[in-house]
């Protein structure tokens, strides 16, 4: 059978070169579409995967509008958080993120500056709580730190110990 239908396929191939070109195109296009579909989702889904309590860890996001335009942004005023935690009952714990990009760092008793990048502002709520209680650090990194160094020697680099 898959024989009869190779046969069949070259005829087409030869008789109508042109749409069946296009079929093979458009056929590929759509597969395309569907696995970076799936690959979206699939990273949309996994969000936050690190944490015990995933499903119970939110992010507030604003939808600005100035002037006309519209703006959506993943930030809100700091004073959120503390509104959050003192107004709403059912919220356990609130952290504010925000991230910096990268900045010159000098330690003490060192004279040259190190650049880091990917640098953020957490309050001292991130790695508390139940849904922080997994070890983030046996997480494999998503990326290496300063000159192919791993997690490990930044912690030792900036918190000696």
């Amino acid at each position: 059978m898959f024989k009869n239908n190779i046969k069949i396929a070259w005829r087409s191939l030869k008789k109508q070169p042109f749409f069946t070109f296009l079929n093979i195109f458009g056929l590929a296009i759509g597969m395309a579409g569907g696995l970076l579909l799936g690959l979206y989702i699939y990273d949309d889904l996994s969000h936050d995967k690190m944490f015990v309590d995933a499903d119970r860890i939110y992010r507030i996001n604003a939808d600005m509008k100035f002037g006309g335009a519209e703006e959506r942004t993943a930030e809100v005023s700091a004073p959120m958080a503390e509104a959050l935690v003192k107004d709403i009952p059912e919220v356990e714990m609130a952290t504010r993120f925000r991230n910096i990009g990268s900045i010159s760092i000098r330690l003490q008793d060192v004279m040259d500056n190190v650049r880091e990048h990917q640098i953020a502002y957490a309050d001292a709520t991130f790695f508390c709580g139940s849904s922080h209680r997994k070890n983030i650090n046996h997480q494999r990194p998503r990326g290496v730190y300063r000159n192919g160094s791993d997690r490990r020697s930044a912690q030792k680099l900036y918190f000696q110990g």
